[in-house]
């Protein structure tokens, strides 16, 4: 079991260790998102009725912290959501008190509840309407979209 040095976050193994209080201290800010026709295809195979579906891609700038996953728009209800696969990230939680890794799955499942606690579906809609090509890195209007 992976543990994090007091003085730093950061490991060899790629991983950026955080507990998830310090996750959520931390503001998201929108890296790029766009429609992509394989994730409407896989949903399409699921049965899972969408208007539209893509990808998205947020960051924490000062520690490279990214964090990415899959959504879709619903069919039935216009709601956007995340896909039931999985998030992706370089962040892997760990306790509070031990800094001893969650784990690969504990990790995922609490990023995912995390992110559905933010307005990101609101934040995305404002970014895909106003991009001018997908994932354009830079933001526009000059402001990045944040997410607390």
């Amino acid at each position: 079991m992976m543990k994090r040095s007091p003085h730093t976050p950061y490991h060899p193994d790629g991983y950026l260790r955080l507990t998830l209080a310090e996750l959520k201290a931390m503001s998201l800010v929108h890296l790029c998102s766009a429609d992509d026709p394989s994730v409407k295809g896989m949903l399409d195979s699921l049965c899972i009725p969408c208007r539209r579906a893509g990808y998205t891609e947020w960051w924490v700038p000062g520690i490279h912290l990214s964090i990415g996953w899959d959504w879709y728009v619903d069919a039935l209800t216009a709601q956007w959501r995340m896909v039931p696969w999985e998030v992706r990230s370089n962040v892997m939680l760990v306790t509070v008190d031990a800094m001893a890794d969650l784990g690969a799955q504990a990790s995922e499942f609490l990023l995912r509840e995390h992110l559905a606690s933010l307005s990101w579906p609101q934040q995305l809609a404002l970014e895909l309407a106003h991009a001018a090509a997908p994932c354009q890195l830079a933001p526009y209007a000059g402001m990045p979209s944040l997410l607390h």
